[in-house]
């Protein structure tokens, strides 16, 4: 019995560490302090569902996620850190890779505008 459709996706979960919540607080002290909760919604990134390591997902996407990751903050990339690595990007960031993509629901998928 199949309980839905499998997609031809994988998923990269992404949740703020205390690091980014650092950077975002100092890069903008006007706005109400943020922390690391349980209760922190993860963003998820559909990447393509076929790789022969589980590393390597991120290895190609985590400079698109960090740049988004900023921008869901801060659209002013002047506030952004000037460099930015894979190193950083684990100490700003807890993730997890999923290689199955199951779709529970009836309705076709689309896009939001």
């Amino acid at each position: 019995m199949a309980y839905g459709d499998t997609l031809n996706r994988g998923a990269i979960s992404i949740v703020p560490k205390q690091a980014y919540h650092d950077w975002a607080n100092a890069a903008l002290p006007e706005d109400e302090p943020t922390s690391p909760a349980e209760s922190d919604e993860a963003t998820i990134y559909l990447v393509d569902g076929n790789w022969k390591s589980i590393d390597e997902p991120l290895q190609k996407y985590w400079e698109d996620i960090f740049a988004n990751e900023l921008f869901l903050t801060t659209s002013n990339e002047d506030l952004w850190p000037d460099e930015i690595d894979l190193e950083m990007f684990k100490e700003w960031f807890s993730f997890s890779i999923g290689s199955i993509l199951v779709d529970l629901e009836d309705g076709d998928l689309r896009s939001e505008d």
